[in-house]
């Protein structure tokens, strides 16, 4: 297993990026410091041959953000073709 925690800044807000590699797969956090899982999302891909993934939301706290993990979690499956746990606790006023 191996952890890497990263602080982005993006306008005036500052965003906690965590990334855990598990053994076949990633668990990434975004977010505030706090590190709660607001929102949680697994994107499993179901066809490699065909690059088709599924995913659907564990936790869903907000439902803007709760859509953006979803989407954002089935992009980076597909990007580097393994299962993605996405956890994002950010305010939607930050991301709109």
């Amino acid at each position: 297993m191996k952890n890497e925690n990263y602080i982005l800044n993006y306008f005036d807000n500052s965003f906690c990026l965590q990334v855990v590699k598990l053994n076949e797969s990633y668990y990434i956090y975004l977010g505030d410091l706090s590190m709660e899982m607001n929102n949680l999302s697994l994107s499993l891909l179901s066809d490699e041959e065909k690059k088709e993934n599924s995913s659907m939301n564990i936790i869903e706290d907000d439902e803007i953000s709760g859509s953006y993990s979803t989407i954002l979690a089935k992009s980076l499956s597909l990007k580097l073709n393994t299962p993605i746990f996405l956890s994002m606790n950010v305010n939607n006023e930050k991301l709109l």
